[in-house]
């Protein structure tokens, strides 16, 4: 889905196994003042307030709460669905040339040369 961020944080943080890793936090239009965490990675560190950004949400239990969460799609599922959308737009491009040739191929065809002064003279 797509999602206006209205506010962004990455922060730096150790894993009780004591691995390092950033978190990020944001919030969106649609969630308005709902915290929203995942992991941050290269796109997320560079997310700005007002961006509109691709995430895919999902609530995670832990201890018996319920956490809102988020992921960015892989590349390759963002690539996909551009496929997809050019493939769909495509399909539209053809069905209007069809559309179009089918249209001209039915309009009167001029006349040829040796027959224009026939043509004007019919007109008048």
């Amino acid at each position: 889905m797509k999602a206006k961020l209205t506010y962004v944080r990455n922060e730096d943080k150790i894993s009780k196994a004591g691995k390092p890793y950033t978190r990020c936090s944001i919030k969106t239009e649609g969630t308005g003042d709902e915290w929203i965490d995942g992991f941050s990675n290269e796109s997320t560190k560079s997310w700005q307030v007002g961006d509109e950004v691709e995430l895919e949400l999902y609530d995670d239990e832990y201890q018996g709460k319920v956490y809102k969460k988020f992921r960015t799609p892989k590349p390759s599922d963002v690539a996909i669905a551009a496929v997809d959308e050019v493939k769909r737009e495509l399909a539209l491009l053809k069905e209007g040339m069809m559309i179009l040739t089918e249209r001209i191929n039915r309009l009167e065809k001029p006349p040829s040369k040796e027959n224009f002064e026939d043509f004007i003279s019919d007109e008048n």
